[in-house]
């Protein structure tokens, strides 16, 4: 066999996963050098910062409404009824600059009671993504459930599919990772899937708190934080004190 096919069969083994991706960084730089693959310096350097600027282990999980955006009893329909919750910007840039990923799992039920359609659900999530990366910030993925609750589907919260999919696709470790929402389903699926969770005050989070503190529930997430421009203060602390 070539070293030149050796080489390439190697390559597509490694990148078979996102978590391996890391591990092929060295490789790719000694290559580089050796000028063994077709790739430009412009290439090489922006795959190895977008390597480096997250580690694909851990993650922190965001709701989106009542989360990172207001919550409306009619649904978000639009990105003209999008609206960003204050400091949240602030806090994923700062999430970003400590290069652990954002994801979000989001409950979107305005799909399968057809309010919306699935394209119009899709046309948000790729201005949410655009207008972070303008705050020089970065949702790695988003994920959501699009179907009715009486569907009784796998990935709808409080069920874990979501989370697992997330875990499968981007190499995560759901035990290090952190779950921040504002609703009880939220909480429950963190719990389940084993992430530290974070109850938020914005949304529907006092009512959620109020139904813990009056005993309407069993469930207890690890930490509540008026916000998430207040938790992630608190969630990167952690990771540094638990690499």
């Amino acid at each position: 066999m070539s070293s030149l096919l050796f080489r390439g069969l190697l390559l597509r083994s490694v990148l078979s996963t996102e978590s391996n991706k890391k591990y092929f960084l060295c490789a790719l730089c000694v290559s580089a050098v050796n000028n063994s693959f077709l790739l430009n310096s412009y290439s090489i350097v922006k795959f190895i910062a977008q390597i480096m600027e997250e580690s694909l282990d851990r993650a922190i999980f965001l709701d989106r409404d009542g989360v990172i955006n207001e919550d409306r009893v009619d649904y978000v329909k639009s990105w003209e009824e999008f609206r960003f919750i204050k400091g949240v910007r602030r806090a994923l840039k700062q999430i970003h600059q400590a290069g652990i990923p954002v994801v979000v799992i989001s409950n979107q039920s305005v799909v399968g009671r057809g309010i919306i359609t699935e394209a119009d659900l899709s046309v948000i999530h790729s201005r949410l993504l655009k207008e972070v990366q303008k705050s020089s910030s970065r949702i790695t993925k988003v994920f959501f459930c699009p179907h009715h609750p009486d569907a009784h589907c796998r990935c709808r919260k409080p069920r874990i599919g979501m989370l697992k999919k997330a875990a499968r696709e981007l190499g995560l470790d759901l035990k290090k990772c952190f779950f921040v929402g504002d609703n009880l389903k939220d909480i429950q699926a963190g719990n389940r899937a084993g992430c530290r969770t974070v109850l938020v005050q914005t949304g529907q989070g006092k009512e959620s708190l109020k139904k813990i503190l009056t005993g309407k529930t069993r469930t207890r997430p690890d930490w509540v934080c008026d916000d998430l421009s207040a938790a992630v203060p608190n969630i990167l602390a952690f990771f540094k004190e638990n690499p």
